[in-house]
């Protein structure tokens, strides 16, 4: 019997100037690109015997071809809340989204389950909502692997997204650092094999500005005050996208989203 690890193939496609990876494990499809990297998830679909799909999100490079899985008899998991966000067809999207990734096709979609079992796999489905409200990881917890979508995306704070929910996302990553994990695939970064010190990390980076900003705003500090505090300044991508991706998000969700 070849060793578990074979069964993993990671593709990573570049559509626009997005690079994501779409991972096939034992049969099952993790994300499906993004609208513009269709072409490669249709040659990714004819090398590999797809028998079922599961997406980590809805945003456009983890569900954008999920009509395309539709055209070939699969219809993927995603979870209740993205299925609520989808059921209309794609939210209506920002100009640097459109041109990044291409908008995606109405899609069905069936309830993501508690476990997705392959062949020889069984993946638990872990809620960790904070990137966005439907974010789920995927964790064999016999191969201790964790495939974490858009959860982690690297050490650095660089920016955060306006749909982010700061508090959430810190629970979500205590949630993950409790579990043995031996190597996590992230959707941007692939592969990282010493994963419990960095989301260990990369938690206490983000628990610690979240604590000071909260403890300004205890203060009666307001934003303005605790940006200039903090001496975030906005660079070329905030502008870029709208200020879809920009420092003050963070201050904001940390304003303004319920802390419990």
């Amino acid at each position: 019997m070849e060793p578990a690890d074979r069964l993993i193939r990671n593709y990573r496609l570049h559509g626009g100037r997005d690079k994501t990876s779409i991972y096939i494990v034992d049969g099952l499809m993790l994300d499906c690109g993004a609208p513009r990297m269709r072409r490669k998830v249709e040659g990714i679909l004819k090398t590999h015997v797809i028998e079922q799909a599961a997406l980590s999100h809805y945003h456009e490079q983890h569900s954008g071809n999920a009509a395309l899985l539709n055209e070939k008899g699969i219809t993927p998991y995603l979870s209740a809340k993205g299925i609520e966000q989808l059921k209309d067809g794609f939210p209506q999207q920002l100009l640097y989204r459109r041109w990044a990734y291409g908008t995606p096709a109405t899609a069905r979609f069936q309830p993501m389950p508690g476990e997705i079992k392959t062949r020889r796999l069984v993946l638990q489905v872990i809620p960790t909502p904070g990137h966005t409200d439907d974010h789920v990881c995927f964790y064999e917890p016999n191969e201790q692997w964790l495939f974490a979508g858009d959860l982690y995306m690297g050490s650095y704070f660089l920016y955060s997204k306006r749909e982010e929910n700061i508090h959430t996302l810190i629970r979500s990553y205590e949630t993950l650092k409790a579990l043995p994990i031996k190597v996590m695939y992230c959707s941007h970064i692939g592969a990282i094999s010493d994963p419990q010190f960095i989301l260990e990390n990369k938690w206490f980076s983000l628990s610690s500005y979240r604590d000071i900003i909260t403890t300004m705003k205890n203060r009666g500090m307001g934003y303005e005050r605790i940006r200039k505090a903090l001496k975030f300044k906005e660079g070329w991508l905030a502008v870029l996208t709208q200020g879809d991706k920009a420092k003050s998000n963070f201050i904001n969700s940390v304003l303004r989203d319920d802390p419990k």
